[in-house]
């Protein structure tokens, strides 16, 4: 889901000020002023796709297909799950095999709202988990997959500007954001659960995949969390290079 903050922040081409590099070549110019600016973005998310599966140095994206991402952690201690987990070396395939249904940028609330539909993507990491969900204990440390179809995602952004001395100029960071998503469907596979335990992890992964909506229903709130975590991350790393004059000329 990170993948449409990237977009965002990359369909946009102007002169660059002082202390500023510049912006890629390729991207299409997007005015904050032009009556069909939501247009214009959503055109330049479309051309700009292909360049993210190999990276952008200019904007410090590394190549993208696919998405790497070093460690999350995954805490849920309320309700009917108690987990203690962390994924690391995930690696996300088809990120940016996405519709955009809507995209809106408004001006003058400095706001953001992407609404988009993502197909089919599969994520592969190691992880490690202690705990219980519903009931039952669940531990282990191995390789994890799992495949999300159908996934529909509504994300919105409020920035804010400030001054940064490095450029002179005015730059946006993020001050607040949220995100609402419905997957459709889940498939999971943990290896090596139980200390290798082939009938004990069978029966869990089964569970787990009879169960997932509602696993996932209980941990959103963590996971929407995770992923704004690493979506402002993101927003702001580029925003400290690039002024709003830059990134979205008048």
């Amino acid at each position: 889901m990170k993948n449409s903050i990237i977009l965002f922040l990359t369909l946009v081409y102007c002169i660059s000020g002082n202390n500023v590099p510049q912006l890629p070549s390729f991207l299409k110019i997007c005015h904050r002023n032009d009556p069909y600016l939501n247009r214009c973005i959503k055109e330049s998310v479309e051309q700009l796709k292909p360049y993210l599966n190999t990276g952008i140095p200019e904007l410090n994206i590394p190549p993208c297909e696919p998405l790497y991402i070093d460690r999350v952690d995954l805490n849920q201690t309320d309700g009917s799950i108690f987990i203690n987990s962390y994924f690391t070396d995930i690696k996300i395939f088809n990120s940016f095999n996405s519709n955009i249904k809507q995209l809106k940028y408004d001006v003058e609330k400095n706001q953001l709202k992407i609404k988009q539909f993502v197909p089919h993507f599969e994520m592969l990491s190691n992880y490690n988990i202690n705990g219980k969900i519903m009931m039952l204990p669940i531990s282990g440390v191995g390789s994890a997959s799992f495949n999300l179809t159908n996934v529909d995602y509504t994300l919105m952004i409020q920035f804010e500007p400030y001054h940064e001395p490095k450029t002179n100029q005015k730059h946006f960071r993020v001050k607040n954001s949220n995100i609402d998503y419905n997957i459709r469907n889940l498939q999971v596979h943990l290896d090596n659960l139980f200390n290798g335990d082939d009938m004990l992890e069978k029966a869990m992964n089964t569970f787990l995949n009879n169960n997932w909506k509602l696993i996932v229903d209980e941990v959103k709130p963590t996971l929407e969390e995770t992923i704004l975590n690493i979506n402002n991350n993101i927003i702001d790393k580029i925003f400290t290079i690039y002024p709003i004059d830059t990134l979205l000329p008048p």
